[in-house]
């Protein structure tokens, strides 16, 4: 099997965030206390206190991932720890609450805490899935090349388009020329998420041409030819944008999310130990 974050050093962190969660599962069950399993007996505090020492080692990742020079170990490790010890702190959180949950600062701590471990399961997966993605949709090359690549086509169609003779054809088709060449590759970026780009001037060229072969018009072909390339090449381009943009969705979540798990991490223990 190859390599990956996941499986890293022969499953490294996978068999210490499995022994983990064993081991609280065990000492759950094991566990007997006078009144309804909650954060505040013995267990529910040394859960906690695992949980929460799990969650600052969690955080301080982003700490090294900008940490260029940093000698505390491989960023690949770290990641993998990550990865792993967010699966195991669903389990530690969880039967840290005894399963005791209600409007207050408590079950907001746990909540977050399963938002971002759900967030991270998405990170996880574009880590491993994206990069591959991407750079089969710009073919080994810049995204800077495609965007040329894009420019030679219209520069070919125009070329194309001077060898024929003066007329309405020739009118209609510089008009669909420029409207494909002047169509804007990204709409924003929260428009980016979206796959269907409605109206595109690139399709409706390539509709059109093709229509106008069908019709007799031989100098349709080869048009009609460069807009269905065009058309493959804009969309190559397109899904790299949506993904780079879902990337950065990811980031708007999880890092404020996190932040508002440690704040809320705070308030939780605050409240345990001053009003408890």
């Amino acid at each position: 099997m190859k390599e990956n974050v996941l499986n890293i050093s022969n499953n490294l962190f996978f068999k210490w965030a499995l022994g983990l969660s064993l081991l609280s599962i065990a000492l759950y069950i094991l566990d007997d206390p006078r009144v309804a399993p909650n954060g505040g007996t013995w267990l529910g505090y040394t859960l906690g206190t695992i949980g929460a020492l799990t969650i600052v080692f969690l955080t301080l990742f982003g700490v090294r991932k900008r940490s260029y020079r940093s000698n505390l170990g491989d960023l690949k490790y770290w990641l993998s720890a990550h990865v792993w010890l967010g699966l195991a702190l669903v389990v530690i959180a969880t039967l840290h609450t005894g399963f005791q949950f209600g409007w207050n600062v408590h079950t907001l701590a746990y909540v977050l805490t399963m938002l971002v471990v759900i967030s991270g399961i998405w990170g996880v997966y574009m880590y491993l899935r994206f990069p591959s993605l991407m750079s089969e949709l710009l073919n080994s090359k810049t995204l800077i090349q495609q965007g040329e690549a894009l420019i030679e086509i219209d520069q070919g169609a125009l070329k194309l388009l001077d060898s024929v003779e003066a007329g309405a054809f020739k009118n209609k088709a510089l008009q669909l020329l420029k409207s494909a060449a002047t169509e804007p590759i990204s709409r924003g970026f929260w428009a980016n998420l979206k796959s269907d780009y409605p109206n595109s001037a690139s399709e409706i060229a390539l509709t059109q041409f093709e229509s106008m072969f069908l019709q007799g018009e031989q100098s349709a072909r080869q048009l009609s030819q460069l807009m269905a390339k065009r058309v493959g090449q804009l969309k190559r381009i397109r899904e790299f944008v949506q993904l780079k943009s879902l990337a950065g969705v990811w980031l708007i979540f999880h890092v404020p999310m996190s932040i508002g798990l440690l704040a809320s991490l705070v308030a939780h223990i605050f409240s345990v130990f001053f009003y408890w």
